[in-house]
């Protein structure tokens, strides 16, 4: 692991639930970023993308490259459910070098999701847990320069909804002198649990009481 590739900082707001049981189909904002002593910033205004797993282009960045993402979600035990979102770069630099951040020269990458893009938070049909979450990311050739770096060292945030749930929404930022580096792709790995609403844990106790009911009858 490229010993600069760490995570750094990162912050949260809050967001609504979905209609959907998982966030496949749901549109939500993402963005790489720059950050310098003067502050943060995405590097140009994106569209949002659609969770669909089909790759899309987002938009162009301060560098005249074609920014893109690609997701994937994937049952997995227990009735969680593996998250993949990758954002590429046509340029082979999602954090190019030699551009100003509030009047600051930008040594910082990083990326932000959901309200902290600008946009839409990534949104489930129910509230969810974070189990883990990890970034890796990888140059041109796809070779990696960090590896599952644990986010959750640095983001207790992912649990600031309701109940301990994630909010959808956060801003990762890296190590210093983490532009020009050479990072093409960049993966976050998260694996959330969705809770139930009451209602639907009513539903299931009414159907629970009618198994008694039907025993006894």
């Amino acid at each position: 692991m490229h010993k600069a590739l760490v995570a750094a900082s990162a912050a949260t707001l809050i967001c609504t639930s979905a209609a959907t049981a998982a966030p496949t189909g749901d549109i939500y904002a993402i963005t790489p970023a720059l950050s310098s002593a003067g502050g943060a910033a995405a590097t140009v205004d994106f569209e949002e993308a659609l969770f669909d797993g089909v790759s899309q282009t987002i938009g162009t960045d301060v560098a005249s490259a074609e920014i893109s993402v690609i997701e994937t979600e994937t049952p997995a035990a227990a009735g969680t459910i593996d998250l993949a979102i990758s954002l590429s770069s046509s340029n082979g630099e999602l954090f190019p070098d030699g551009f100003d951040v509030e009047g600051e020269p930008a040594t910082v990458g990083g990326v932000f999701l959901g309200a902290n893009a600008g946009g839409s938070p990534l949104e489930f049909g129910n509230p969810v847990v974070v189990n883990s979450a990890s970034f890796s990311a990888f140059d041109a050739s796809g070779a990696p320069l960090a590896e599952g770096v644990d986010i959750l060292a640095v983001l207790p945030d992912f649990t600031a909804g309701p109940g301990g749930t994630w909010t959808g929404s956060f801003d990762l930022l890296l190590g210093p002198d983490t532009v020009g580096l050479g990072v093409q792709t960049f993966t976050l790995d998260i694996n959330v649990t969705e809770i139930p609403e009451p209602a639907s844990l009513g539903l299931l106790g009414m159907a629970g009481l009618g198994l008694v009911l039907r025993r006894r009858a």
